[in-house]
C-alpha cells in the first residue's frame, strides 16, 4: 500500500525545517566615534589649545571653539550629529551676565554657532551640502548649556573614513566692553555628550566615546577649573534634535514624549 502524506503533514515538516534554521544575526554596531573640543584650531592642528587667557577688553576679536569627531575604525555613512556643551564657573561662583547668551537676554548676540565653514588644517567636515542646524542655549543651577544638532538629506550623505577627523561645529564667543569683567572670570567648557546618526544597519544612532580632549578652560587659576559633577539633566540628557533655548530643561519631558520632527530629507 503506497504511503501518502497529507498536505497538513507536509506543511508541518516545512515549518519545522524553517524553524530549525538559526535566525539572522542582528547587525553589529561599529565602534563609537570620539569627540574632541579645542580652542583656536581644530583638534590635531597646530595652535589647538585646551586652555586660554581671554583678551576680553579687545572687542574686535572673538574666542573660537572647534568641535571635532574622530571616525571609528569602520566606514560610517553620516546623516547627522547632536550634542551639548556645558559652561561651568568656579565652584561656589555663578555665571556672570556675560554668559546670559540667550536670545533677548543681557548678552544676546555674543554667541555664534555655525556648521558651514571653510576647511581648516588637516580637518574636513562630514557633509557636502548646507545642513539643517538647530541651536539652543539655557542656564540652570549656575551653569549654562548649549545644545546643537545638524542633519543632512540622506541623498547627500558622506561616508566617514577610519582614522579621519571631521570638523562639525564652530562656536565663537565675542567680546563686549560692558561685560569684560565677566568674560575674564574662570570658566570650564565641556562637551558632555552627543550622538552620531547614520543609515548603517545597527549604527543608526551612536553615542560618542568622549575623548580625552573634551573639556577646555579659560582664564584658569593655578590648579585649573574643576568639573562640578551633579548627574542632573543639565549635563546628562542629550536630545536628538536641539530644542529652542530654555526648552532644553523646562520642557524636557514633553520633548522626550513628542520630539521635534526631523529635518526635511534627514530620514
Amino acid at each position: 500500500m503506497p504511503f501518502r502524506r497529507s498536505v497538513p503533514s507536509l506543511l508541518l515538516i516545512v515549518l519545522g525545517v524553517l524553524a530549525a534554521r538559526p535566525a539572522a544575526a542582528a547587525p553589529r554596531p561599529v565602534e563609537m566615534p570620539r569627540s574632541h573640543l579645542t580652542w583656536r584650531e581644530p583638534w590635531g592642528d597646530p595652535g589647538a589649545a585646551t586652555t586660554i587667557t581671554r583678551a576680553c577688553s579687545d572687542t574686535s576679536t572673538a574666542d573660537t571653539l572647534y568641535l571635532t569627531i574622530e571616525a571609528p575604525p569602520h566606514h560610517l555613512p553620516f546623516v547627522g550629529i547632536s550634542g551639548a556643551l556645558l559652561f561651568e564657573p568656579m565652584q561656589g561662583d555663578t555665571l556672570d551676565p556675560y554668559w546670559h547668551l540667550e536670545h533677548g537676554d543681557d548678552n544676546s548676540g555674543s554667541l555664534l554657532v555655525d556648521f558651514d565653514f571653510l576647511v581648516r588644517g588637516g580637518s574636513t567636515y562630514p557633509w557636502q551640502t548646507l545642513v539643517t542646524g538647530m541651536v539652543g542655549y539655557t542656564r540652570s543651577a549656575g551653569r549654562g548649556r548649549l545644545d546643537f544638532s545638524a542633519d543632512v538629506p540622506r541623498e547627500r550623505t558622506l561616508t566617514l573614513y577610519p582614522g579621519q577627523s571631521y570638523l562639525c561645529v564652530r562656536v565663537a564667543l565675542r567680546h563686549k566692553a560692558r561685560f569684560a569683567s565677566g568674560c575674564a572670570k574662570p570658566v570650564r567648557i565641556t562637551w558632555v555628550g552627543g550622538r552620531i546618526r547614520s543609515w548603517r544597519p545597527g549604527s543608526e544612532s551612536m553615542a560618542f566615546a568622549l575623548g580625552p580632549l573634551r573639556s577646555v578652560s579659560a582664564n584658569a587659576p593655578r590648579g585649573g577649573v574643576p568639573r562640578r559633577r551633579t548627574g542632573l539633566a543639565v549635563e546628562t540628557w542629550v536630545p536628538q534634535y536641539a530644542p529652542p533655548s530654555r526648552a532644553t530643561l523646562a520642557n524636557r519631558n514633553a520633548l522626550l514624549r513628542d520630539p521635534p520632527p526631523p529635518a526635511p530629507g534627514s530620514e
